[in-house]
């Protein structure tokens, strides 16, 4: 089955994200581009040549040849797009977070349940190879009982002076929260293979709305979760997990970063260095994988590769809708114990 994909909104993510992933997949054809500023449909057309360009989304969703839909707007334009193409029949992947209000959530998964397409959400980290590596050596048991979780993702975004004003506030879906806390509060969920219950909220603002946050947080499993997410510090993107048999980290932008100790086994002598001195056999993957750009940018080829066999009703998307609103819950429980009179 062929694959004709359009994409609506050509901003950051299209260009930096999307298109560089998407010229390494083969079962997708880009058909088509569109956004509001047409400026930024040239540039994206710069990677895909030969794709249509339209300055509305209508005009994109009316486009026969398209069987899928990728929407990479602001947030706030989620449900409308979204529900506007799978009422014209076309599969559909949503950038994260799936939408700003809970109402709008509950009514795109509806809307998916309604319709017989593919809906998906854009939460690459469920493809990336770290995450999926640690996620089988919870599930195996290695790491005995989880007890706490620690992650940490910080970014220079606020610090971009062309960075789009909806980008800035919370209403719009700005904010370090709903900007990178999402990923990672997905992240955490899909790891356990449990959901969060429970979530308190410190945040800081600054020139930008709750550009700082931190979260405690528990899951079903009584496990303890802590993250922090910022928009205005140095990069890094990292996880802890922490067993009563073991201690996993890692970090997404670092390919050679995972590290396992156990707990059982000293952290010294000769088993210890023959264990040290074994990871240089993973020196020639890392370095195809630094040739591809890494596995932050191979996370997103992953997640086209696995929409591209859901439509072709081979395997489900790696994260749907119901992942989406699942997500975007705990972000307004968040907000909401943070700011006990704010509005949902």
């Amino acid at each position: 089955m062929s694959i004709f994909l359009g994409i609506i909104g050509c901003g950051r993510a299209a260009q930096q994200l999307h298109l560089p992933a998407l010229r390494f997949v083969p079962a997708i054809k880009v058909a088509a581009l569109a956004d509001v500023d047409l400026s930024r449909v040239e540039k994206a057309a710069r990677q895909f040549p030969n794709a249509r360009r339209y300055s509305e989304p209508g005009e994109l969703l009316a486009d026969s040849e398209l069987n899928a839909v990728a929407i990479c707007t602001p947030p706030q334009m989620h449900a409308e797009l979204a529900l506007a193409a799978l009422a014209a029949d076309k599969h559909v992947l949503v950038e994260k977070p799936l939408a700003v209000t809970i109402a709008d959530g509950e009514r795109m998964l509806h809307g998916a349940e309604m319709s017989n397409k593919i809906a998906a959400i854009g939460f690459n980290l469920r493809c990336h190879r770290l995450v999926r590596r640690a996620r089988e050596m919870i599930a195996s048991d290695a790491l005995g009982e989880i007890h706490q979780m620690i992650t940490m993702w910080g970014s220079q975004m606020q610090h971009n002076s062309k960075m789009p004003e909806w980008r800035r506030l919370e209403a719009t879906g700005g904010g370090a929260l709903f900007e990178i806390g999402v990923h990672h509060i997905d992240a955490c969920a899909f790891l356990l293979d449990d959901k969060i219950d429970n979530v308190q909220m410190l945040g800081r603002s600054g020139t930008c709305k709750q550009e700082s946050v931190s979260l405690l947080a528990r899951t079903n499993g009584s496990v303890l979760i802590s993250s922090s997410f910022s928009q205005v510090t140095a990069p890094f993107n990292e996880f802890r997990i922490v067993g009563d048999r073991g201690v996993l980290s890692f970090s997404l932008y670092r390919a050679d970063s995972f590290a396992f100790t156990n707990l059982s086994q000293p952290s010294f002598g000769l088993r210890h260095r023959l264990n040290q001195l074994s990871r240089l056999r993973e020196f020639p993957k890392l370095l195809r994988i630094a040739r591809s750009g890494g596995d932050y940018l191979l996370s997103y080829r992953e997640q086209w590769n696995r929409f591209a066999a859901a439509v072709r009703g081979e395997s489900a998307p790696a994260s749907s809708f119901a992942d989406g609103l699942s997500a975007l819950k705990v972000v307004h429980a968040a907000l909401a114990s943070h700011n006990p009179a704010g509005k949902k």
